[in-house]
């Protein structure tokens, strides 16, 4: 995530997705399951590997 000068926010991760143009695109609950896996994968890895 970036703040409003366009620098990354340290510390904050998501993952998955919170709409999309293509929303009414899916089939149904669970069309985009695979990329909500792969991000979250991969922002946990990144998190973890934070220092606290």
């Amino acid at each position: 995530m970036i703040d409003a000068f366009g620098k990354p926010i340290p510390k904050l991760y998501k993952a998955g997705e919170l709409g999309s143009m293509y929303g009414e695109r899916y089939p149904a609950g669970g069309g985009n399951i695979a990329e909500i896996l792969a991000f979250g994968r991969i922002a946990g890895r990144n998190a973890a590997g934070e220092a606290i």
